[in-house]
């Protein structure tokens, strides 16, 4: 099965992730975010990279791997500004962590002025650390986002929270929904809004609690307002947002935004100050609804639609620099792109020159900052030249190399197909260069099912569910598109609403396969394997207990097992909405399209994998489906990762995620062959 192509999981681990970039005002160079791997392989750190605008001045690191540093950002006076876990104080009395007796870093991330020819100054010593910060364009202004204990004083908040996560109390103690995100409980600290600025440091928002927790906030150029969402529940158990305007000088609060079932991204002031952005969103009755572009006068609470006609959705928003303008983030079809959307008019001119994907999207003038990647490129600095103009220039700006991998080896292919309802399905085939020439029926092939389920896969280079580790090995990777995915249409989106997943999703899903062994005579049906992660798991059970013996093997990561038991997901009303809650009211209509009661059904081999702090999927789902396959006599593995999430993030862990995988297929792929 594998090939002479040399790549596999350990330069995968290698390569540094661009996670980001920010120009400097002066338009130059750039500060960017690239996180990359520790001595001991044990965990990512992020470092900070100076990006040069002139091609022919090579990218430089400003931070080495002794401490994190990101989030970078520039000041009024056009200084560097970021977070990091150094140490601010010798009074955190961290101990030495090497033998050169640098001081460990600290368990709290504050912001630091970057300097060339010192150590970084810190600018906040905030008891539980910043979460996030800005930095006003035009004025000495700094605002954080930073955890606050209630009921303790601020010079003791430090001293009271080291003691309890010590000696306890560790009780958590709920009223209403929701307790947990993620992967973590909600804890007793609530965000807090800080400023600092020439009157010293004040709490903008002294008695927040739930209100403000996975809140987006903004601070005004002119640093004299903030605006964040505000958290209330709603008629249906879900959060509604308000906005929330602080006057930073007065701490006076007011407010727009006030709709019912209605909720807030993105949000942003205009460079005036005169006017607010933000994407929203209106939950609507049995469908799913898609979210538009929205404007706000400050003395008016009801937005103001933008280019709502535009059958797309909107994931990210920043104002052009001369105000007349918004610049979105969009994926249609396969590609995620950037547009300008004039506010008067709606009119959309995009603004990203190629397919692929651009992300941290920033324009000066006419020259475009980004993170670019596609599916054979891995995140990389991106500036395009001559934004606008019949022919703009892109080039990238790579800071990290890798041997024996070469975008040329792989042929990436795009195709649609008619489903069983006439609906085109998109798809990508990933697979070594000349796969096809090989005789009928001799490759492998593996199909990823996107989860969400309202996502895609899109031309983007993914860390976590990278096909480029299964082609070395000689599969051809199969990434479907089915009902559901963004980038097809609302109506496409609309296709998976409800509890409809295991019904037209499922055909699209089939309908792929087919069309897949139709148009490429080389791969062997007899040698197919399925797998997908979070909906795309609970897809595999789906094909494990609908599709007998037709793939080999099977692969669910954090698949959902049971509409009554996921329940305890974090988020249960959403989840509640979108199948149309039928939970509460009939075992056998909840379960119509899950695997729990169908598993006698169930024949090929299956391999689940779980990270134990996963909330959105709680690891009781895969314990259950585990316990039902083994009764039913099923060949099935388990594969646990105690101090991971829905996701793995840990660089030793994806490792054995990765090749567990290849070494279940492989031993399943050697026996019974036809």
């Amino acid at each position: 099965m594998s090939t002479d192509t040399m790549f596999d999981v350990s330069q995968l681990l290698a390569i540094g992730r661009v996670q980001e970039i920010v120009p400097a005002p002066c338009g130059t160079w750039a500060a960017a975010t690239i996180a990359s791997i520790d001595e001991d392989g044990a965990k990512f750190i992020p470092q900070l990279w100076r990006i040069e605008r002139d091609p022919s001045l090579s990218p430089a690191p400003l931070t080495d791997l002794s401490y994190s540093c990101r989030a970078p950002s520039f000041r009024y006076d056009q200084s560097l500004v970021f977070l990091s876990n150094r140490p601010t104080t010798d009074k955190e009395h961290n101990p030495p962590k090497n033998t050169d007796d640098e001081p460990a870093p600290s368990d709290y991330f504050q912001v630091f002025l970057w300097s060339d020819n010192t150590t970084p100054t810190p600018l906040t010593d905030e008891p539980l650390g910043v979460n996030s910060y800005q930095c006003a364009k035009h004025a000495d202004v700094m605002v954080v986002e930073t955890p606050v204990l209630p009921d303790v004083i601020h010079e003791d908040q430090r001293s009271v929270f080291e003691d309890r996560k010590k000696n306890g109390p560790s009780s958590l103690h709920y009223t209403q929904m929701n307790v947990r995100h993620w992967d973590h409980w909600l804890p007793p600290q609530a965000p807090h809004i800080i400023v600092h600025d020439k009157d010293g440091r004040r709490d903008l928002t002294p008695n927040a609690d739930r209100a403000h927790r996975e809140g987006q906030w903004h601070l005004s150029a002119d640093g004299t307002k903030v605006v964040i969402t505000h958290n209330q529940v709603g008629m249906d158990r879900e959060d509604d947002h308000v906005l929330d305007i602080i006057d930073i000088s007065t701490g006076n609060v007011s407010h727009v935004g006030s709709l019912p079932r209605t909720t807030y991204s993105s949000v942003r002031f205009s460079p005036d100050g005169t006017t607010l952005a933000a994407i929203q969103k209106t939950r609507v009755e049995k469908i799913c609804g898609k979210p538009h572009l929205a404007l706000f006068d400050l003395t008016q609470n009801a937005p103001v639609a933008l280019a709502e006609d535009w059958d797309c959705w909107p994931e990210g928003l920043e104002w052009a620099e001369d105000g007349q303008a918004l610049h979105i983030k969009t994926r249609l079809q396969t590609s995620t792109w950037c547009f300008r959307v004039d506010i008067e008019t709606g009119t959309r001119t995009r603004l990203t020159p190629q397919d692929g994907t651009y992300e941290n999207v920033t324009l000066q003038g006419d020259v475009m900052w980004s993170v670019f990647h596609t599916l054979q490129q891995p995140p990389t600095a991106c500036i395009v030249e001559g934004v606008g103009s019949e022919a703009p220039s892109q080039t990238l700006r790579p800071t990290e190399t890798f041997e024996g991998f070469y975008p040329a080896s792989v042929s990436c292919k795009n195709y649609t197909v008619k489903s069983t309802d006439d609906a085109e399905v998109q798809y990508f085939v990933v697979s070594p260069e000349g796969a096809s020439s090989a005789p009928a029926g001799s490759r492998p092939v593996l199909f990823f099912i996107h989860g969400g389920p309202i996502s895609h896969w899109g031309n983007w280079w993914h860390w976590r569910w990278n096909p480029m580790p299964f082609v070395a090995q000689g599969f051809t990777v199969v990434l479907p598109n089915p009902r559901g995915s963004i980038g097809f249409g609302q109506e496409y989106i609309e296709g998976i609403w409800g509890n409809q997943w295991g019904a037209q999703c499922y055909e699209d899903v089939l309908s792929v396969v087919d069309d897949v062994l139709e148009r490429h005579q080389e791969l062997d049906e007899h040698q197919m394997v399925a797998m997908g992660g979070s909906f795309g798991g609970y897809m595999v059970n789906w094909l494990g207990v609908k599709t007998g013996e037709r793939f080999r093997a099977l692969i669910s990561h954090a698949g959902l097992y049971s509409a009554a038991t996921f329940v305890a997901t974090d988020y249960p009303a959403f989840w509640n909405r979108f199948f149309h809650d039928p939970i509460y009211r009939s075992d056998e209509e909840a379960e119509r399209y899950f695997a729990r009661h169908k598993l006698e059904a169930w024949r090929a081999p299956v391999l689940l994998i779980h990270g134990e702090k996963d909330y959105r999927v709680p690891i009781g789902e895969a314990l259950a489906l585990f316990e039902g396959l083994q009764y039913h006599g099923v060949r099935s593995e388990l594969l646990v990762f105690p101090d991971e999430n829905h996701w793995i993030n840990k660089p030793r862990n994806i490792a054995v995620w990765y090749n567990s995988i290849l070494n279940f297929i492989e031993r399943h792929m050697q026996q019974n062959t036809p």
